[in-house]
């Protein structure tokens, strides 16, 4: 900033006769400009619990002999403002004489299985005061690394299905949801029951966004002969995004076939019976 001075004349060293009444001030303008910067072009940081935030810093080329107070403001890239991380604009103040000056962001934590997020950070240039100009990296990109991990298990460990039914309907769940798709595979297994008595093979499951419950259909074939109970396993043998999904301690369900052949054959013979 400029500065000024007095030059006062002494009376003391006036010849005799001679007086002053002037008195002179001189200024000094200031002709240093400060540079204003981001430290850095990229930070990343891990998506954690209530309370976490981002310290961001700014820096000066050179000090300034009085406080400077300047904002920065968010844009969206594939993070949300208020809802990833709390908006701006952001108040960073430099104190007199210091060359570096940080403010904090609240990342916002959630439950939800997601991708890594970005949003960006811009020196805003009209809060400039004068003399104070933008070098770059004017501007900063934030990472934001999802911690949140899923598992997937049957809902239920056994389900029962009469052959006359047609299909039984195992349920898969999500202990948490997912911003995008995922896809399971279960496979069945032979136990008793065998390919004649149900459709063996391997089935796609797929988790639509948010949902943390999805049922599926394995078709069962009804026969006319008399049998014990059979039964069949389903196994989760793999999912997408390995790394954050993971397999629980249900992995594994057994569908019990209900024999209605008998049934059939009462029904039959009563009705022969009846007068």
């Amino acid at each position: 900033m400029s500065e000024t001075f007095n030059l006062i004349i002494d009376p003391s060293s006036l010849p005799n006769g001679v007086t002053s009444s002037n008195n002179v001030t001189v200024t000094i303008l200031d002709q240093d400009a400060v540079n204003v910067k981001f430290s850095k072009q990229k930070y990343t940081y891990k998506e954690g619990n209530k309370g976490s935030e981002i310290s961001v810093n700014l820096i000066f080329n050179n000090p300034s002999s009085s406080d400077i107070i300047l904002q920065v403001q968010n844009s969206d890239f594939t993070a949300t403002g208020d809802v990833d991380y709390t908006s701006g604009p952001y108040i960073v103040t430099f104190p007199a004489g210091m060359i570096t000056a940080s403010f904090n962001i609240p990342i916002l934590d959630d439950n939800v299985l997601e991708n890594d997020e970005q949003f960006q950070l811009s020196i805003i240039f009209n809060s400039l005061p004068d003399r104070v100009t933008i070098s770059d990296p004017s501007q900063t990109t934030v990472t934001i690394r999802d911690d949140d991990d899923i598992t997937v298990t049957f809902k239920q460990s056994m389900y029962y299905v009469d052959e006359d039914e047609e299909a039984v309907k195992p349920t898969l769940v999500l202990s948490n949801p997912s911003s995008t798709n995922i896809t399971i595979t279960v496979n069945t297994r032979d136990n008793a029951a065998t390919e004649s008595d149900y459709m063996s093979g391997q089935y796609t499951v797929v988790f639509l966004p948010n949902a943390i419950e999805v049922s599926f259909n394995i078709p069962v074939f009804e026969d006319e002969i008399r049998e014990d109970g059979e039964s069949f396993i389903l196994t989760i043998t793999d999912r997408t995004q390995p790394r954050k999904v993971n397999i629980g301690q249900r992995s594994q369900t057994i569908v019990n076939i209900g024999d209605t052949t008998g049934e059939l054959i009462v029904n039959l013979l009563t009705y022969l019976c009846m007068p």
